[in-house]
């Protein structure tokens, strides 16, 4: 944003330069939205696919060949989660997975199987 400011201010409230904007969009454990995924997909050179319950795919496509796709999950209207293959998990998150207890284990494995499937269920959009 602070190389295109050009770009992204019309996108900004009235009350509120785009400085100001950066300035606050800077702060730790501040909220992002359209704008900063927009933003994201230009300087990293990924899109983004963005699944909505019930409602139609929001892509942010911004390059015929990213270095990768990201897929998301948009909840109640604030919030986003990654969604990927469980196979694509990192090392971290296996080392945590070994050391958790076996019924934690079954209890997310239902949930996981679900992402799975929506995931499986959606690869044939070439993403």
């Amino acid at each position: 944003m602070k190389s295109n400011k050009e770009e992204f201010q019309p996108f900004i409230e009235d009350d509120q330069t785009i400085d100001e904007y950066i300035e606050e969009m800077s702060k730790d454990k501040e909220w992002g939205g359209n704008l900063e995924i927009y933003s994201l997909s230009k300087a990293l050179k990924v899109n983004f696919y963005i699944y909505i319950y019930q409602h139609p795919i929001y892509i942010v496509k911004n390059f015929d060949a990213p270095k990768y796709n990201i897929m998301l999950t948009y909840h109640d209207g604030k919030h986003y989660n990654s969604l990927r293959k469980l196979e694509e998990k990192t090392e971290e998150e296996k080392n945590k997975e070994d050391n958790s207890s076996d019924e934690e284990d079954s209890e997310d494995d239902s949930h996981l199987d679900n992402i799975n499937n929506l995931i499986n269920n959606i690869e044939h959009l070439n993403i």
